[in-house]
Parts: C-alpha cells; structure tokens; sequence
C-alpha cells in the first residue's frame, strides 16, 4: 500500500511540474509540488523503516529456527545416549543373571524408543526362556519388522512358533534363516523341529543329518534324530539308540 501511495505521490508531483497552471485555485503549483515532496521523503522513509523491520524479523526467524535445530538435535543425541546407557545396563543384568532387572530396563528402552530392535529381540527371548511363547512372538515379531534379516530375532521367532503350534509359519521364518546362514546348526536343527511338528519326517530328518553335519557336538539334534527314527515305521532303533547314547554323552 505505501508504495502505491508512493507511486501516486511520484506521478502527481510529475504531472504539475509538467502542467503547473493545473494546480488548483489557492494551491499554486510550488506550494503542492512541495508538498507531495515532503509526503514522498515521509513514505520513503516509512518503506526504508519496514523493510528494516522485515528484515529484522526475518533473521530473528531464522535465528529461532537455528536454536530449534540445535536444541532438537541435542534432546536427540541425549536420547540416544539414555538408549545406549540402558542397553547396556540390561546386558549386564542378563550376565548377572538379574532377569527381572533385564526385563524391566529393556522395557525403559522401548519407552524412549519403541521400535528398538535388540530390546525387542532380548524381550522375545527371555519371555521365550521363560516358557510364554505369546509374549516371545508379540516381541519377536515387532523385532522381525524392525530387522527382517536379523537371525537373532528369526530362529527364536521359529522356535516360539513352534511351541505356539504354528509350524508353517514356523518354517517360513526357520527357512528365511537357513538360506541366509547355511552352516547355522541351530537353524537347521530348529527347521527339523518344525518339519517334525508339521509330519514332515523326511524333512525333518534330512535337517536334523544336517545339523550334526555341521556341529557334531550338538546333544539336541543327536537327541531329536534319535526320537524321529525311533518312532518311524519302521523304527529305526539300532541307529536310534546309538544317537541317544551319543546326546546323552554330550
């Protein structure tokens, strides 16, 4: 709006300085020209003190908004640091054999942090260790989503599956794992338990050969081909026995 008046006061002055017998009666043209003259040095100096504002409130928006990405970036780097701090207390509990204290800090963890993978993962397992294979597969599940490729979170994931009497879902989880880490014992002797859940003998069995494959000293897989070939038709029992002696060695 001022530099339209500006504007107008600018083209005025002009036209009586080009026409000055068009002035009014009363209001010779020197007397109009200097005034528009102070009105436009007025308005000018208004437009000069504006943009002056403007430019004030803009630096101190940019200001603010520089404080903002510093303290935000500061409570951040302060979140992270109380994530790492709980993390590693819950570490140290789990090898103090302190569950509960475990348990309750990896929990404090998902407060400041919801979707934390190896809180999640830790959760699913301790639950899992203590026999609650829904809570283990609510954790491991979240942590699934979290890292789909983590075999820490897939082979108990399988496992709580399996106790949970899911074993096709189990073995989806068990054979993402397998084709991820093929000289994993574990993982094959737990795809051999989830094959076995499903009847899946040959499977199964074909797993379990495979799992003492790669570790010779693994009782549960000795103790679980043991099972599987004594209860075929027709069972297996000289093999058998020999395999449970051998679990029962380890």
């Amino acid at each position: 709006d001022q530099l339209g008046m500006l504007k107008n006061q600018e083209d005025q002055i002009a036209a009586l300085k080009a026409n000055p017998g068009g002035a009014p009666e009363g209001d010779g043209p020197v007397e109009r020209i200097a005034e528009f003259g102070r009105q436009t040095d007025a308005l000018r100096l208004a437009l000069a003190q504006e943009r002056d504002m403007v430019a004030e409130l803009r630096r101190e928006m940019a200001d603010q908004e520089t404080d903002t990405a510093i303290r935000r970036a500061a409570e951040e780097e302060k979140e992270r640091k109380t994530v790492a701090d709980l993390l590693r207390k819950a570490a140290l509990y789990e090898q103090e054999q302190a569950r509960e204290a475990a348990i309750w800090t990896y929990r404090r963890v998902l407060e400041h942090e919801p979707g934390n993978a190896v809180a999640l993962q830790r959760l699913g397992v301790l639950a899992l260790e203590d026999g609650d294979s829904d809570l283990a597969e609510q954790f491991l599940v979240r942590a699934f989503y979290a890292d789909p490729d983590d075999l820490d979170v897939l082979i108990p994931l399988g496992f709580s599956l399996v106790r949970s009497e899911q074993p096709d879902l189990a073995i989806s989880m068990l054979a993402r794992a397998a084709a991820l880490n093929k000289g994993n014992a574990a993982v094959h002797r737990s795809l051999g338990v989830a094959c076995s859940s499903l009847g899946w003998r040959d499977a199964a069995e074909s797993q379990f050969r495979r799992a003492m494959g790669l570790d010779d000293k693994d009782p549960e897989s000795a103790f679980n081909l043991a099972i599987l070939l004594a209860t075929g038709e027709p069972p297996k029992m000289e093999e058998a026995s020999m395999l449970y002696r051998r679990a029962r060695e380890l």
